[in-house]
């Protein structure tokens, strides 16, 4: 709803947006959870903070039971891996109400009047000259556009499916680290350096 239709149906009411990045709202939100501070009347956690740190700590409800008890509620219309990711000790403690994914996404206009042409499967390399290809600073257009602000949310997110693209991972099976394995490395460098290629 609009703020200005909440605000005329409740004229009791001012609604105020604000505004943070990723990072400080996570901060935020995990500071206020844990202090009982009841800042924020309803939040979004993501799949990681569900089993890390909010249901371990008993910050959410154990849905399971309620949702074993709903003939309404078809569980089994949840995509399992979106699913599996809020779960812990395998009981559900949040719902999805969205998915992520990540692909490609290209103007046709730019492309045509660059004479290039997008390939039904792109590799990696095709994409950072289509990106270089496009690159025009002096007219203030980045051939490409990525999260470069440090952070999770502000590029690690981004950055952690492009490595699971070049078939690395953060841990091996054991948990051990696997930051600096070939895999990793191609992939950071390969994001990196778009980055500072597109860069104006």
């Amino acid at each position: 709803m609009a703020k200005n239709v909440y605000e005329k149906a409740h004229t009791n009411v001012t609604v105020k947006f604000v505004t943070l990045t990723e990072d400080t709202l996570r901060q935020a939100v995990t500071q206020d959870v844990a202090s009982h501070a009841g800042n924020y009347d309803v939040v979004a956690v993501r799949p990681y903070d569900v089993s890390s740190a909010y249901a371990p700590n008993g910050w959410l409800v154990d849905l399971q039971s309620f949702l074993n008890s709903d003939s309404s509620y078809n569980q089994s219309d949840l995509i399992a891996g979106i699913a599996g990711a809020l779960k812990y000790k395998g009981d559900l403690f949040a719902l999805p109400m969205y998915g992520e994914s990540s692909f490609v996404m290209y103007r046709k206009d730019m492309f045509q009047a660059a004479g290039l042409t997008m390939p039904m499967n792109p590799t990696r390399d095709q994409i950072a000259s289509y990106a270089k290809a496009l690159d025009k600073p002096s007219q203030g257009i980045a051939g490409i556009c990525l999260r470069g602000v440090n952070g999770w949310g502000e590029n690690l997110a981004a950055l952690d499916t492009v490595i699971n693209a070049f078939g690395g991972s953060w841990f091996d099976s054991n948990w051990n680290a696997r930051l600096t394995s070939p895999a990793v490395t191609r992939a950071v460098n390969f994001y990196v350096n778009l980055v500072r290629q597109s860069k104006y």
